[in-house]
């Protein structure tokens, strides 16, 4: 429908000090489509908000988040550190805290689906199955993770499941792709 509007939650600002939110989306959306067919679209149906997964509340006032929750009918959860290596507690604030959080958000205000995009690292090895099948309704418990950005992943899955399987008031899926392309937004 035409008066739907795209909400991006965005980081206030990088670490560097550079481009603000709106300037760092154009940015990369002028290199992935050419600014010339990013020009063309209806960016007046985008609104970004600016705070960080891993607060509470994302960081905002109380009343902006409860407004942000009655505005939000489908999250796409794509925010994650995406390297093998580094500082544990780092990943552990995004790829988990940041997972919960959103958990939270999904069940507040209108109803809500959680598309979280995860890794296709996290499917484990199925030795009891020659074929190595792996659907949606599967996971593994115990699975070993290579690296920090796998084992928080698989963590941040790890706390979906219980919504998942008991039938939250807001519907969860998990995407897996083999791999995410991203210049950092």
């Amino acid at each position: 429908r035409a008066e739907n509007t795209i909400i991006l939650l965005l980081h206030k600002k990088r670490s560097d000090g550079t481009l603000g939110a709106r300037a760092r989306l154009m940015d990369n959306l002028h290199f992935l489509f050419g600014a010339d067919a990013v020009e063309a679209w209806p960016l007046e149906r985008i609104a970004i908000v600016e705070g960080d997964l891993a607060k509470e509340r994302f960081g905002l006032s109380e009343a902006g988040y409860a407004e942000l929750a009655e505005r939000t009918g489908a999250v796409f959860h794509a925010a994650a550190m995406l390297w093998h290596f580094g500082k544990l507690e780092q990943f552990l604030k995004v790829n988990v805290q940041g997972t919960e959080n959103l958990l939270a958000f999904c069940s507040a205000g209108m109803p809500k689906t959680l598309n979280h995009i995860s890794t296709l690292a996290v499917s484990g090895r199925r030795c009891d199955n020659p074929k190595n099948l792996f659907t949606e309704a599967d996971f593994h418990e115990s699975m070993e993770c290579p690296n920090v950005y796998v084992e928080t992943k698989y963590e941040a899955e790890k706390r979906l499941r219980p919504a998942m399987l008991a039938g939250s008031n807001f519907f969860i899926t998990v995407s897996k792709p083999a791999s995410k392309l991203a210049r950092h937004l």
